[in-house]
């Protein structure tokens, strides 16, 4: 009898507690700015460099971040542009990968920022895009 008072309370406590270590750790997994929207991140960032900014504080800004730059070119944009950095306006272009997260139920999620400078050196525009990957 009371091998299965020790089962029964055993059993009790991993539903009780199982569940509650589950949330925190899925909570605490939500802490990163990179799970926000897209729009909400971009704002996020733009709070950091904001329109106006140069590139040397977006290149600041990257590093701080612990991000990986990716590219930074110059010059007219070609019908490829679109696929490595979709709309950025600019005649100067920095990428950068800002890491990833793991999704429920879509899997790694990427996240890429591009920054689009005018021939003044001024930041004029901001996309941000997620991509998913399978698990």
């Amino acid at each position: 009898m009371n091998r299965l008072l020790v089962f029964n309370r055993s059993v009790f406590l991993a539903g009780c507690i199982l569940p509650v270590v589950a949330v925190i750790v899925i909570g605490c997994s939500g802490v990163s700015p990179l799970r926000q929207s897209e729009p909400d991140l971009r704002a996020w960032i733009l709070n950091k460099a904001p329109l106006g900014a140069s590139p040397e504080d977006v290149v600041k800004l990257i590093s701080n971040e612990s991000w990986m730059k990716e590219f930074d070119t110059s010059g007219r944009q070609t019908d490829m542009s679109e696929k490595f950095y979709p709309g950025v306006k600019g005649v100067r272009i920095i990428g950068a990968n800002l890491g990833y997260y793991y999704g429920l139920p879509w899997g790694r999620v990427d996240v890429e920022a591009f920054w689009g400078f005018d021939a003044g050196g001024k930041l004029i525009d901001l996309r941000v895009r997620k991509g998913v990957g399978a698990l």
